[in-house]
């Protein structure tokens, strides 16, 4: 199974604002089922993690949202017992010294732990609007290091915080805003990555607006190109807009520092909607001003010619919701 083949899924919504979802996937033969409850009032996320078999020495959960899997927050499951550990800049496990993965029961082949919204370690990552990576690995052995051929991993983007919502629950003041290819010429290769950087309208850049639901723009006639789309928070303000390859010599250097993940969305999904409660911030004095959109054309059949202007349409508010941000609640 594809890693990147991303479902975002159904949360639902509940009287005493608890959200919950569900993944499953492979990791080496081993089929793998997280759910995940998120409740507002306790402020902690239960996981709930079932394996099909009990072939892996250990099993671990990370976080993140930059698209890697060093710089992430894990809790590992070995012989009854969970702990909390950071992948660091080399690829190696280190044992957090504050231990915030509490399991709080297991079988044979599942377990069960909470986390809170937000910790006071700086390894932890904080849940918050937004897309969560969570990275799902199994080890045939004890291991200080992620990247040992005996570690099979994979990762996937969901939303945690997420609910249905109608049209008519919106507020009144939205509007939209596109982010979108500039014309892209899709090469006749069967892989390709292009990246759109783009400043906010003024208006968002200076007053903080929460975006609210986040739709992807395939335009018609791409439907068969545009396999997943990304699109991230720049994390600095000295961007240049840029529309090309994303492997491109041309693509701005400090368009690095665009890795904070908002959403993500792949081939077949729908919109990306928060609950009435919550949205992503965007914008304001103590904001950020750009937005990134990654995405993935898959062209098997080596098609030329072909101009594409695909990317999302970000619906937004300035009427800023009671969850500002997850990590601040």
């Amino acid at each position: 199974m594809n890693p990147l083949t991303w479902a975002f899924l159904f949360l639902v919504h509940q009287a005493s604002l608890v959200f919950g979802g569900r993944l499953s996937t492979v990791v080496d033969k081993t089929e793998v089922v997280l759910k995940w409850h998120a409740d507002y009032d306790d402020q902690t996320v239960l996981f709930s993690v079932s394996l099909s078999n009990n072939k892996f020495e250990s099993f671990g959960i990370g976080f993140s949202d930059h698209g890697q899997y060093n710089h992430s927050d894990m809790c590992i499951f070995r012989n009854g017992t969970l702990t909390d550990y950071y992948i660091n800049d080399a690829y190696e496990f280190e044992m957090d010294r504050s231990q915030d993965c509490v399991l709080e029961r297991f079988t044979k082949n599942s377990f069960t732990f909470r986390r809170r919204f937000s910790t006071c370690d700086p390894h932890d990552y904080a849940f918050e609007s937004g897309a969560t990576q969570f990275i799902l690995a199994g080890m045939y052995e004890k291991t200080w290091n992620f990247n040992n051929n005996m570690v099979f991993k994979t990762m996937r983007y969901e939303l945690i915080f997420e609910g249905e919502v109608e049209m008519d629950q919106l507020e009144r003041d939205t509007e939209v805003f596109t982010v979108l290819a500039d014309n892209a010429l899709v090469p006749s290769e069967e892989t390709t990555y292009w990246c759109v950087v783009r400043r906010m309208p003024e208006h968002v850049v200076s007053r903080k607006h929460h975006a609210v639901k986040i739709s992807p723009h395939i335009v018609k006639g791409s439907e068969h190109l545009v396999h997943h789309m990304e699109i991230y928070q720049c994390m600095t303000d000295d961007q240049e807009e840029f529309s090309g390859n994303c492997n491109s010599k041309e693509k701005p250097k400090q368009s690095k520092s665009c890795s904070h993940v908002m959403a993500a969305w792949a081939m077949g999904e729908d919109d990306i909607i928060y609950p009435p409660e919550a949205g992503f911030p965007l914008g304001g004095l103590d904001g950020r001003q750009y937005i990134m959109v990654e995405i993935h054309y898959n062209n098997p059949t080596l098609i030329s010619g072909h101009i594409d202007q695909s990317g999302f349409d970000l619906t937004i508010t300035p009427t800023l919701r009671q969850v500002k941000d997850i990590r601040k609640v």
